[in-house]
């Protein structure tokens, strides 16, 4: 199983979702949000893989699971 984060171009006001700043390098059609929820999927789910967020925009999915697990 693999975790993944998902994305939003509707910007909410939850608890730990953060916007992505580098989201067209990422290759994004439009400014998104990171949503501060887990889920899990299996492997194979996975179809294809559209692009990479930078660093910066790996670190808010970093600190937005921290916050919302309180670690």
């Amino acid at each position: 199983d693999v975790i993944v984060v998902p994305l939003s171009t509707q910007a909410g006001n939850y608890y730990g979702d953060r916007p992505l700043r580098d989201w067209q390098s990422a290759k994004l059609n439009a400014p998104t949000f990171i949503k501060a929820v887990l889920v899990t999927l299996e492997q194979q789910s996975i179809l294809s893989v559209y692009g990479r967020l930078s660093d910066h925009d790996w670190k808010q999915v970093q600190d937005a699971m921290k916050d919302v697990l309180d670690v």
